[in-house]
């Protein structure tokens, strides 16, 4: 089997943690490109391996870049290709290089102009500013809009959601091998589990995946961390192995409508807990309190949901279902104050020596 990069999920355009004033912390340019690689394409670089791969496998889609100037500025070109990087090789300047934040692969960018149509819906509902549509003589071009939330690909995502092409989902072996530990965990009937996963593991299509083979009706994802949120939904869409899974957001105004609608079909149902705090969450608590056919994992574990103030809430959420709590780090702190059955860790040296089996 040969295993891809090591890769941590999707690197999202923010990462938020939620504290007492829920405020949202943008990544500088630098902590931002981090993990940036060359796109084959002179002055271009992919913002990770994964959006190159993905553009690589599917070359008609819709692409979302920025450089660093307009990056400080919540800045970024959308627009639609059929020749994947073609163009943007030809777009880029001396002085700053692109970076193609993400790509939605999507035979969508076959009809003429349908990326304009996306800055002008995103523009009407109030997500977005259309810069051309502003001041067509001052717009850089047609392509170009301002993000306040600084969230473009999440948007253009939820605009050709069902429209996307989904790639197939290939798992590294320590994947492979913290599933069959969880599964057997499960069997032999533990409720808390704690598992401490390097940085780059993987997580999110880890635990998509492990919905896929436990066949639970439902799984819950709680976390402080609000682009965790994100990852999921964007991982649910992505790969052909979830297409039978649904994404909700347990403080929707319409979450137990759409919850009782999703338990009448055969679709498997990915639910997001914040943990920040919400009456709206406070109210939906008793809905999966209640429902058994559950999987619970709380995302980035360290991060408040370990407090004697959030603990009850994740207790109240799980029920009598497994809970698994998941971190990168400290996963003493993770435990706090839970009960752990059973815990196991891989580092990342661990998936150093499993890379190249």
């Amino acid at each position: 089997m040969n295993c891809p990069p090591l890769l941590d999920g999707v690197v999202f355009l923010c990462y938020t943690t939620c504290m007492t004033n829920q405020t949202m912390t943008k990544l500088t340019w630098q902590q931002f490109t981090e993990d940036s690689v060359k796109s084959g394409r002179r002055g271009v670089y992919c913002l990770n391996s994964e959006v190159l791969d993905s553009i690589n496998e599917n070359k008609v889609g819709f692409y979302i870049y920025t450089d660093e100037t307009n990056y400080k500025k919540n800045k970024y070109k959308c627009g639609q290709s059929i020749r994947g990087l073609y163009r943007l090789g030809e777009q880029a300047q001396q002085s700053e290089k692109l970076m193609v934040v993400d790509w939605v692969p999507s035979e969508e960018a076959n009809i003429s102009s349908r990326d304009q149509q996306i800055h002008e819906e995103l523009h009407d509902e109030g997500k977005s500013q259309w810069l051309y549509r502003l001041d067509k003589e001052s717009s850089p071009g047609k392509e170009w809009s301002v993000f306040p939330d600084n969230n473009p690909g999440e948007l253009w995502w939820d605009k050709l959601s069902g429209k996307q092409t989904r790639v197939d989902l290939g798992l590294t072996h320590w994947q492979i091998k913290s599933l069959e530990k969880i599964v057997t965990s499960l069997s032999e009937g533990k409720k808390l589990i704690m598992a401490e996963l390097a940085a780059r593991f993987g997580k999110t299509t880890t635990y998509l995946a492990l919905l896929d083979i436990v066949q639970t009706k439902v799984m819950v994802i709680g976390s402080y961390v609000l682009t965790v949120s994100s990852s999921f939904k964007k991982e649910c869409r992505r790969f052909k192995q979830f297409d039978n899974m649904e994404f909700l957001e347990m403080n929707s105004p319409t979450f137990a409508e759409d919850f009782a609608n999703l338990l009448n079909t055969d679709k498997q149902i990915v639910v997001f807990a914040s943990l920040c705090g919400s009456s709206i969450v406070e109210k939906n608590t008793e809905i999966l309190s209640n429902f058994d056919d559950k999987l619970v994992v709380i995302d980035e574990a360290d991060y408040g949901a370990h407090t004697e103030q959030k603990a009850p809430l994740v207790r109240e959420i799980t029920g009598d279902s497994p809970l698994i709590l998941t971190t990168g780090t400290n996963s003493e702190r993770a435990r706090g104050e839970h009960d752990v059955d059973d815990m196991f860790r891989v580092t990342y040296f661990d998936m150093l020596m499993m890379r190249d089996r």
